[in-house]
């Protein structure tokens, strides 16, 4: 669409690098069969997800809500004001013992 940018950026911090790191699992692109496993769940084409371990296990609680912000720009695409925001929400924490 004309005069549209998106910008995604996912994050997961893993304080300890590889550290058990196939007990924690990882997040990936949702396929369709995890799409239609969620109907209802606000999910789309294109999120992150947990695909093993914790991450899978607990992907509910980790997933948080996205952030979103609408502006207005110039034909250059400088930006000329904020026309509405929404700030993201960090998922809860999980705390493991081994």
């Amino acid at each position: 669409m004309p005069g549209v940018l998106l910008d995604v950026e996912h994050v997961r911090h893993y304080p300890y690098d590889e550290l058990a790191s196939h007990i924690l699992g990882y997040i990936g692109e949702i396929n369709e069969e995890q799409l239609q496993e969620a109907r209802g769940d606000g999910y789309r084409m294109g999120d992150y997800v947990g695909q093993a371990g914790v991450e899978k296990a607990h992907e509910r609680a980790l997933r948080g809500t996205k952030g979103a912000r609408e502006l207005e720009v110039d034909a250059a695409g400088r930006e000329l004001r904020l026309l509405q925001q929404r700030d993201p929400a960090s998922g809860l924490n999980v705390v493991l013992t081994l």
